[in-house]
């Protein structure tokens, strides 16, 4: 009788990206907050940052790792305004098609995941500005007064116009419901992992280093 031999192929996955909403927070959100203070300083940063990376999270999934996004952001429009003057100048820019013919950019390289963030923060402003009427008003002033912060931390009074009078942050949900659906989800991802650390001060959008922009591309 000849010997029978089995032969077992075991398959590792090589995804070692975040499981959970709580790990990818922990993972990126801090660098997506220090994204979104170049365009909003003060502590606007982080009540955008937050509701914009959890939109991210939702639209690309936690899986498909950071140098990939296709955030649901629709080509055209004042969309492509909001990406031109966005895009991080190493990211390769494409299109991705959804199931129902929807065309939508996607972003290949390091960080690609902060700069679908950073794009959707930016688009949270333009709504306000154009389809939110009510308002509109104190969201103008919401954005100087946390400029205002970023350069006196410490003042009360500067601090309870913004959190208690001006409320940005709940504008900021209701610019969220005007991108997509799941508003809801989106709103408990972000109060399930909001962080109580200060709003970084100052910092700019980093190039990625050589080793990120060897490893950070993904050719699937």
């Amino acid at each position: 009788m000849k010997n029978k031999f089995i032969l077992v192929v075991v398959l590792f996955s090589t995804n070692t990206f975040a499981l959970d909403h709580k790990e990818y927070f922990d993972n990126y959100l801090t660098e997506a907050e220090e994204a979104m203070h170049h365009y909003y300083p003060g502590p606007l940063s982080k009540d955008i940052a937050g509701m914009a990376l959890a939109r991210q999270i939702l639209e690309d999934g936690l899986n498909k790792g950071p140098n990939y996004s296709v955030a649901g952001t629709s080509v055209g429009g004042f969309n492509k305004t909001i990406v031109d003057s966005t895009i991080f100048s190493w990211l390769e820019v494409g299109r991705a098609t959804d199931s129902e013919g929807g065309t939508f950019y996607s972003f290949r390289g390091a960080r690609a995941n902060i700069c679908s963030a950073l794009i959707i923060g930016r688009l949270f402003d333009l709504y306000v500005d154009k389809f939110m009427k009510k308002e509109k008003k104190n969201w103008f002033q919401a954005k100087e007064v946390s400029r205002a912060i970023s350069y006196n931390i410490d003042s009360f009074e500067l601090n309870h116009l913004y959190h208690s009078k001006l409320e940005p942050a709940k504008i900021v949900e209701r610019a969220n419901s005007l991108y997509g659906p799941q508003h809801a989800v989106i709103k408990n991802i972000v109060a399930e992992n909001k962080k109580t650390v200060d709003y970084p001060h100052g910092l700019i959008i980093r190039n990625p280093t050589k080793q990120e922009k060897q490893n950070g591309v993904r050719h699937d």
